[in-house]
Formats: structure tokens, C-alpha cells, sequence
């Protein structure tokens, strides 16, 4: 008599997840998701665990469905070409954008596991590993039957758990913060639920009053006190709203038609100090623009999808960073002298497989411009015409944000590696760089030249007085461990 088909598969899926090399997959992704994250964060680690978890995932979930007495009589390799499907299709789906993952996310929070994943096209490359795990599974289809032993079952407890135990509840974060003409504090907070939202600190009282309930990212108005404007980038069209004491009200822009949404690069809004305010908004690798407060938004045509933008102080001076898909690690520098109405090339640069390359102009001297790419921050005194390094690092997907100090032009500031590494700081205009003694994600500056900073865990606020980083978290909602 044959074998039963169920023993077959479930045997073959405990030995698969036994093997050597789903052992090491399953440690790495411990190790990298509790501890090489959190010491390390970068774009290696962000990708590690996705590689190391597709490879044993399949196996979990086919020795879990094959011990199902209902699955005894199908034929294994069907049942495990189904599961290897639906894996990828479940993967892409979370990865591919915001959209595509909401509802896998919102039955995930239902079933009692919130989770936060970032969505990321380029984590599909992950997907190359499915083949090589569905190789090896059925490989052993074909292979003497083995009885279920201590060692196998304990994979596949200790594999079950690492699925589960290393995308937990999303934890509190500060976003993004902003401060206005009048030196008010703005922070986004996300991730707690009902805390959510907006909140502008009460220095003086040490508390944080709440203003809106959503909102993603912030950008305080260069001309008006006590207003900021809300990013809301949770869904598919990304929207602005304007903030007061009052309340927030819906600026746009309108949603795009559905065929149109590409879903790629990021999104973020500019906010440029002209005597005719101006609003800019990337969307859907777009540029979208306002100059009445949001009641048209125009479309600025830029000549590939959007990566980053400075605005100068200077009216109509904006420099942008495009690129594309069709020709991967390469982006290119724009400059407009109109707002965007037409453009002129000015530089290519490098870019890594997930880094987002950044650009930002003095913004009191239009012609002091910095470029980010992969591996370099470089800097240019003539308006982007030449540029020469004034940092490089090893490895690759470095992230490169410079802030400007609006009472010492000589003064700047520099957020690099997404929080894993020390914020930077440079007295005479970005040529050399010093450590300014702590480790940011976000930094903006008061009028009087005060710093704020979020921490690299993004579970505090800090301001910095003479030498020191003051704690003024306060009332947040974002305590984890103090």
C-alpha cells in the first residue's frame, strides 16, 4: 500500500523545517527582528527578515494544514503548490502599497494581532526565495517517511513563534514634529490608538494638548502663527488638511482617478515661505501644487516620479530629485525658477535598491544646495551647476537629511541613517561635521534657533539647552520605558 498522502506532507514539512538551512532562517529572523533592528536599523535589516521568513514560512503553515485530518486525502504537492500562492500573493499584497495591505491589516487586528509593516515595493525581490524553499519541500515528498520527533515538532513550535512573536503591536512613535513662526511645537504621534493625532507642547505647563485626531506628517505655514498643515498618507491618495486651535479643515487635492494611482515613491508636503504661499504635495510619484490655500491644486508635470524637494526662500526657486523605475540606482536633480512650471536638468546621482535620495537648499541662499544619494552627501555653492562630497559612508541606502539653523547661516544640522546613527552638526556651512550627542530621526528649529529633536526611537522629544538634550516628552502619549 502507498503512503497516506497526509503523513507524506506533514512529514516532508517538519523534516523541511528541521533542516539546517530553515534553522539558520528562523534564527536569523529572531535575531535581526529583536536586536539588529533595534541596534541597527537600515534597509538591510528591514529586508533580512522578510528573506529569512519566506523561506520557512510555507512550512509552518503546510505542516499545520497537513495535520488536518480533513486534508488526508489530497495529494500533497497540489496542497503545497496552493499554500506557496497564497503566501506570495498574501507577501505582495502587504508589500506592494498601503492600500493593497489595509485589509489583510485590518482582519489581522480584528483576529487579535495588530501588526505595522511598512508597505515596500522593492521587499518583493524577497520572493525569489519561495522557489528555492518549494524545491527543497518537495524534494521530500519523494523521501522515506519520518516519524515526527522531538526535534521537528520543537521547529515548528519555535518557528510558529518567531512568525507571531516578531511583528507585534505597533509601537508608539512621534512622526513627525513641526514648529511655527511663533515657536510653537507640533507633534504627530501614531500607533496608540485612540491617542493618535496632532498635539502642540505647552513648554512652560510641560504638557501637550491634543488638536486633531489623524495625521501622518507635519509641516508648520512659514507665514502664519499657530497653523500647520496635516499629511494624511494612509490610504491610496494621500490628503492635506490645515490645522488651527480652531480645528482642521480639508485643503484636497482631489483624489486621481484609480487607473491613474501608481502607488510609488514617497510622500511627503512642502510648505515654501513666499510672499504667495505655496503648497507642494508628492503624491503617487507626482508633484501637486497650491497657491490659494487648496482650493486648486495643479499638477507641475515633473519629468519622472518624485523623490524629494527643497524650496528656497528665494520666490519660485524649488529643486527636486526624480527617478524611475526603468533605470533602477540612478536618479536625477531638477531645478525650477518658476514653481515648477518648467525645468532644467542639473545633476545625476546615485541612488540604493530602497534609499530615497534627498535634496535641501539654504534657505537664504538659493545656491547652497545639498544632494543625498546612496553612499554621499554632497554639497554645491552655485546652484547645482557642480557639486563636490563632503561625507561618504560604506555599505549602501543611506538616508541624508540636513536642517538649517535660521539665525546662523553658518550653522546646520544633519539626520542620517534614519535614527541609527548620530545626528550631525556643522559650523561653517555643511564642509565638515561634527557628533551632536544623540541619535535623531527628526529635527526642526525655532525661530530663536532652539533645536528640537526626536529621539532615534522615536519615543521622545528633546531640546537641546547649550550642551545638553532636554527630555520634554512630557504628556505624549508615546512612554515606553523612561
Amino acid at each position: 500500500m502507498g503512503r497516506p498522502s497526509q503523513s507524506v506532507g506533514f512529514s516532508a514539512s517538519l523534516t523541511a523545517l528541521a533542516s539546517p538551512l530553515s534553522l539558520v532562517a528562523i534564527a536569523i529572523l529572531l535575531i535581526n527582528d529583536h536586536f539588529l533592528k533595534q541596534l541597527w536599523p537600515s534597509a538591510l535589516t528591514g529586508k533580512l527578515s522578510d528573506f529569512a521568513g519566506l523561506y520557512f514560512a510555507p512550512y509552518v503553515v503546510l505542516a499545520l494544514l497537513l495535520s488536518i485530518p480533513i486534508t488526508a486525502r489530497a495529494r500533497p504537492l497540489a496542497v503545497g503548490a496552493a499554500v506557496y500562492v497564497a503566501v506570495a500573493a498574501v507577501f505582495a499584497a502587504l508589500k506592494l502599497s498601503q492600500s493593497t495591505a489595509a485589509p489583510l491589516l485590518a482582519v489581522a487586528s480584528a483576529l487579535g494581532f495588530p501588526l505595522l509593516i511598512a508597505a515596500d515595493p522593492t521587499d518583493l525581490a524577497a520572493l525569489f526565495v519561495l522557489p528555492l524553499s518549494y524545491r527543497a519541500w518537495s524534494a521530500r515528498i519523494r523521501a522515506p517517511v519520518i516519524r515526527p520527533g522531538r526535534r521537528r515538532i520543537g521547529a515548528l513550535a519555535v518557528a510558529a513563534l518567531a512568525m507571531v512573536a516578531t511583528s507585534g503591536p505597533p509601537q508608539p512613535s512621534v512622526n513627525s514634529i513641526a514648529i511655527d513662526v511663533a515657536g510653537n511645537v507640533y507633534a504627530a504621534v501614531e500607533y496608540t490608538k485612540s491617542s493618535d493625532g496632532v498635539y502642540v507642547a505647552d513648554l512652560g505647563d510641560g504638557s501637550w494638548q491634543k488638536l486633531a485626531s489623524t495625521g501622518q506628517q507635519i509641516a508648520a505655514d512659514p507665514r502664519r502663527a499657530g497653523t500647520v498643515y496635516i499629511l494624511d498618507s494612509s490610504g491610496s491618495a494621500p490628503t492635506v488638511d490645515r490645522l488651527t486651535r480652531d480645528g482642521a479643515t480639508h485643503i484636497g487635492p482631489p483624489a486621481p482617478p484609480a487607473a491613474s494611482r501608481s502607488y510609488y515613491g514617497p510622500t511627503f508636503l512642502v510648505a515654501a515661505p513666499w510672499a504667495k504661499p505655496a503648497l507642494f504635495l508628492a503624491r503617487n510619484g507626482d508633484l501637486l501644487a497650491t497657491r490659494d490655500d487648496g482650493a486648486t491644486w495643479v499638477d507641475r508635470l515633473n519629468p519622472a516620479e518624485m523623490r524629494a524637494l527643497a524650496v528656497s526662500s528665494e520666490e519660485g526657486l524649488i529643486y527636486i530629485v526624480t527617478a524611475s523605475a526603468l533605470t533602477p540606482g540612478v536618479a536625477w536633480l531638477y531645478r525650477s525658477r518658476d514653481a515648477g512650471a518648467h525645468w532644467t536638468y542639473m545633476e545625476s546621482l546615485k541612488v540604493g535598491i530602497s534609499s530615497e535620495a534627498t535634496v535641501a537648499v539654504d534657505p537664504n541662499d538659493g545656491q547652497l544646495v545639498f544632494l543625498g544619494g546612496d553612499t554621499e552627501l554632497r554639497r554645491s555653492t552655485d546652484g547645482g551647476i557642480s557639486f563636490t562630497t563632503v561625507m561618504a559612508k560604506s555599505g549602501t541606502n543611506w538616508t541624508w537629511d540636513v536642517r538649517f539653523d535660521p539665525t546662523d547661516d553658518d550653522h546646520l544640522l544633519l539626520i542620517q541613517g534614519s535614527g541609527c546613527c548620530a545626528l550631525l552638526e556643522s559650523h561653517d556651512r555643511g564642509m565638515t561635521w561634527t557628533d551632536a550627542g544623540i541619535n535623531a530621526t527628526e529635527v526642526a528649529l525655532a525661530p530663536d534657533g532652539t533645536v528640537y529633536a526626536v529621539s532615534g526611537a522615536r519615543d521622545k522629544v528633546l531640546r537641546r539647552v547649550g550642551d545638553e538634550w532636554v527630555d520634554v516628552t512630557y504628556s505624549l502619549p508615546v512612554q515606553r520605558s523612561r
